[in-house]
């Protein structure tokens, strides 16, 4: 396993307010966006027939506002986020126990993808934010192992990984970005605009699995997050560096991590 990792996390500029990226999503380009400041796009339900109308109520369903259909849910009203606000900012609250949300098996049908969200994890015990199915597939943990980091994870095989980790003690915000890349089995990740680190897998060549993406949990597993989610962003594509600085912005605005 290659691991890379960074002391801080860089505080460039503050980008500008951005629109969702939703003319990312070209045709035969799968994925998903989230975005709960879109507060009609979020149910109690995981139907979707009981709108989300204040704060402190259940998410039972987010819808993906990318056009993909990629809807996540949770059947059970035990382990729903909360949708919360401040006047300003809205996200998910997940509560470190049971919440968590999941999207409908997605094909891929690609040898790289881009992950990018905004949160604020309120601790530093280790939580997923999002996790794959299957092998190769793409995680994102804060923290992830070292119990004080963000981390980005390329499982090019069920054994076989490569991490990067952008050091940051909870509580704190960040804004992170990942490619995953299988042709080269590298994983990139930046954190608030900053450098991104990279590392590299010892093997693997498969396009990313066909599965489910879990929101808030390690795939049918606990790790739990303990976190605000403002936005997530899932592309079946690498970036060019413009789009990763629009879609920084775009999940700043919502996070206001920098």
């Amino acid at each position: 396993m290659r691991v890379d990792y960074s002391i801080g996390v860089t505080t460039p500029a503050k980008s500008r307010l951005n629109g969702p990226p939703t003319a990312l999503f070209t045709a035969g380009v799968t994925g998903f966006l989230f975005d709960p400041s879109q507060i009609s796009t979020l149910f109690q339900d995981a139907a979707g027939t009981i709108p989300v109308t204040a704060t402190n109520q259940p998410v039972g369903r987010i819808n993906d506002i990318s056009g993909k259909g990629n809807h996540a849910v949770q059947a059970t009203a035990s382990a729903r986020p909360l949708y919360k606000n401040d006047g300003s900012k809205h996200w998910l609250e997940f509560d470190g126990i049971n919440d968590h949300l999941t999207t409908p098996a997605i094909n891929w049908a690609s040898l790289q993808a881009t992950i990018g969200t905004g949160l604020r994890k309120n601790a530093d015990t280790r939580a997923t934010v999002i996790d794959g199915e299957g092998a190769p597939r793409l995680t994102i943990e804060a923290p992830g192992p070292s119990g004080t980091d963000f981390a980005a994870f390329l499982w090019s095989s069920l054994s076989v990984n490569a991490t990067v980790r952008h050091i940051a003690a909870a509580p704190v915000s960040g804004v992170l970005v990942a490619d995953f890349d299988m042709s080269n089995r590298k994983v990139r990740m930046s954190a608030n605009g900053g450098t991104a680190l990279s590392a590299t897998a010892a093997s693997g060549s498969d396009t990313f699995s066909t599965g489910v993406v879990s929101i808030g949990r390690r795939t049918g597993s606990a790790q739990y997050l303990n976190a605000r989610v403002y936005g997530l962003v899932g592309i079946g594509r690498l970036l060019t560096p413009a789009e990763t600085t629009q879609i920084t912005a775009f999940l700043n605005a919502k996070t206001g991590a920098f």
